[in-house]
């Protein structure tokens, strides 16, 4: 970047550099890079970092980059959800647990789920367990039919092991 683009790299580049080793699966090298920084690593590179962990079951790194996230952002519920959800993929459920007890005792929550999509130039809004939207009761109605349709089709080809059993135990 510096030599061909005059560019000096900042933390967002660093950002993607984390990201990119943590998809390819070298979260070694995310951890190595991360220590190598010229700059002090912010949340956005732990929670990438932690990301990656989640995705391959990387439990002691993933404590790792949670404690970090923690440390620099303690009254949020990023790091705690995402290690929870990594002590959920790894079947700890003690663990589990223990992450929910200690965000309520200081009383950190879980921010609800947000979505959002454009339709007709307008953008609607959903928050999870939300059902102040006017259009609520369509809305559920057309993801009933939805589901109806796919739970009649066989179904034949699985990526995701979680998906599978879920719907082979629903129909």
């Amino acid at each position: 970047m510096i030599k061909f683009y005059k560019l000096s790299p900042k933390i967002e580049h660093d950002g993607c550099i984390v990201d990119l080793l943590g998809r390819a699966k070298l979260l070694r090298e995310a951890e190595r890079f991360i220590r190598e920084m010229p700059t002090q690593p912010d949340v956005v590179i732990w929670r990438s970092l932690l990301f990656a962990c989640r995705a391959y079951g990387e439990v002691k790194l993933a404590e790792f980059a949670a404690e970090r996230m923690i440390e620099l952002e303690p009254r949020k519920c990023g790091g705690q959800v995402l290690l929870s959800n990594v002590y959920a993929v790894a079947s700890r459920w003690t663990d589990v647990n223990q992450v929910r007890k200690i965000m309520n005792v200081r009383s950190i929550q879980k921010e609800p789920g947000c979505s959002f999509i454009e339709l007709n130039g307008s953008v609607h809004e959903f928050f999870a367990a939300d059902s102040s939207h006017h259009h609520t009761e369509e809305i559920h109605w057309v993801l009933l039919r939805i589901t109806k349709t796919m739970l009649s089709e066989p179904y034949t080809t699985c990526t995701s092991g979680l998906f599978c059993a879920h719907m082979e135990s629903v129909a």
